[in-house]
């Protein structure tokens, strides 16, 4: 860590914060009125609690939206940005995103706004590089990929980054960046070309559900590039100093890994310093969204469990024994730890010389629990079968498919033409009762009409643990979907369900303010 003076950490811990989230308090008719006083009047209808980020927005420059999923992030940002365009305060929006799907999202999000016209950069390089250059529209959405390529960071980049940047600088007045919680790492690409950016653009926003994954380090970032480090420190280094205790730990071939732990004192302390300049509701806050049964939602797992057939469970002792002599070799732990998920998912993967070879085992316990779970299903009632692997998407359709069931696939291979036609038909018709869909699904699809969503493969990481989680529960849902595990006991999952729920009761203490079940 960088050393720093007791007289900076001093200073950096006693600077002056504002409660931004005392605009929760004012009574909605005030709120009203100071949003006709300062001309904001979208042409689409917003909740309560998009009013009042939409208050703070007509004030503050740069903020850090924290709405949950399914509470309309999207539509927030673009009226912000349509007031910005009555106002003349900014002309044109830059908004990026790590998902394209994202940006398909935004695309239909803004033909409510007449006053925006859109363009995405989703189509091939040629038609990315015409839309990037045209000044016509006074919106670009573009993923991390495509962004960092135009500006010439990328490494196959040809552009000049120099005065790409400068030109986007002239070109742009308002940044969003859509999904913050992916710039958890100040060590990126993509952190260190916005950090040449943003401070340059006078309006700009951050969106996220879930800014952090069990861990305050992942705050930094995010705050960095909307206000330039005064809430959480010009330096990573000067906000781990203040808050975290370092730790290196020593192993194989003379390898030495640094951590940040963050120190429990500091927990309200860094909650109200949060609300400087961000403002989070999340789905309890919000009247007109459904309780979801089950799932960190829910606020309690509801588990199916299956046992492992001997044979395969001395497969897992194995691999279990292999984590033991890694002694630490988190290279090594990591991999191990992924055979250990397909293990319980029912197949292993085998390098061979030209492919990897996947072999399923022949009593699966998981498949039969899906099958179990499925046949109690009402008839016509649609789910969503969450996974993390593609590997495992293949042994769940294979079983599906063998049942006849009426099901749909999406993941990170499916062409966007044929994913908003499984979309539409999953929605629209009777064609699928089931979706099969791997994280590609986490992001900027929406499934209200989902009555349940089983995950037979949970992720470990809580931000995509949420994001899963209210592809079915939506701000317009009509009904309350349920959410159920199917679990290998005295496995991997278990330990993955029991951490999730750490991380959760962590982001709680330091956003909300509160353990997890206190004040429920």
């Amino acid at each position: 860590m960088a050393g720093y003076a007791k007289e900076k950490i001093e200073e950096f811990m006693t600077r002056q914060m504002r409660d931004i989230e005392q605009v929760k308090q004012v009574p909605l008719g005030q709120v009203d009125a100071a949003l006709e006083e300062a001309g904001f009047s979208p042409p689409c209808p917003l909740w309560e609690h998009q009013k009042r980020c939409a208050l703070l927005a007509t004030r503050i420059p740069g903020l850090v939206l924290l709405l949950g999923c399914g509470m309309g992030k999207t539509r927030t940002a673009a009226s912000i940005f349509d007031w910005h365009l009555s106002k003349g305060t900014a002309e044109r929006c830059l908004m990026v995103t790590p998902f394209s799907t994202v940006v398909g999202e935004w695309r239909r999000e803004m033909e409510n706004f007449p006053s925006i016209n859109f363009v995405g950069l989703d189509g091939t390089a040629k038609e990315n590089k015409e839309r990037w250059d045209d000044p016509t529209p006074n919106m670009v959405g573009c993923t991390v990929a495509m962004f960092l390529q135009r500006v010439g960071a990328a490494k196959n980049s040809k552009v000049d980054q120099h005065a790409a940047i400068e030109k986007l600088v002239e070109d742009y007045d308002m940044i969003i960046f859509d999904e913050s919680s992916y710039m958890r790492r100040s060590n990126t690409v993509i952190y260190k070309t916005l950090s040449k950016v943003m401070d340059a653009i006078p309006v700009r926003l951050m969106l996220t559900g879930t800014p952090m994954n069990g861990k305050p380090e992942d705050l930094w970032p995010q705050f960095r590039l909307v206000d330039g480090g005064y809430t959480l420190g010009e330096t990573i280094s000067l906000y781990r100093q203040a808050m975290f205790k370092e730790t290196k730990q020593k192993f194989g071939r003379g390898r030495t890994r640094v951590d940040y732990h963050f120190k429990p004192q500091h927990t309200e302390h860094l909650h109200e310093r949060i609300k400087n300049v961000s403002i989070r509701y999340d789905a309890k806050e919000m009247g007109e969204m459904p309780d979801m049964l089950g799932g960190l939602a829910g606020g309690q797992f509801i588990k199916r469990v299956g046992l492992l057939p001997d044979s395969t469970q001395r497969i897992y002792g194995n691999l279990l024994e292999e984590i033991r002599k890694a002694k630490g070799d988190q290279e090594q732990i990591e991999n191990t730890y992924l055979r250990m998920r397909q293990v319980v998912a029912g197949y292993v993967t085998m390098p061979d010389e030209l492919e990897k070879i996947q072999i399923k085992f022949p009593k699966n316990p998981k498949l039969d629990l899906l099958d179990d779970t499925l046949d109690q299903m009402p008839p016509g009632d649609k789910t969503l079968v969450a996974c993390w692997f593609k590997g495992t998407a293949d042994v769940i359709c294979e079983r599906l498919e063998k049942k006849k069931r009426k099901f749909c696939r999406i993941d990170g291979d499916t062409p966007n033409s044929l994913r908003q036609q499984y979309l539409h038909d999953f929605r629209h018709t009777d064609k699928y009762d089931i979706i099969v869909g791997t994280l590609a699904i986490g992001y900027g699809v929406n499934l209200p009409e989902a009555k349940a969503i089983v995950f037979y493969e949970t992720p470990d990481s809580q931000i995509d643990r949420h994001q899963m989680e209210h592809r079915v529960l939506r701000g317009d849902s009509t009904h309350s979907p349920t959410c159920l595990e199917l679990v290998i006991a005295g496995s991997v999952d278990e330990t993955i369900l029991a951490n999730l729920q750490n991380k959760e009761k962590v982001n709680a203490a330091v956003l909300r303010g509160m353990l997890l079940g206190e004040g429920q």
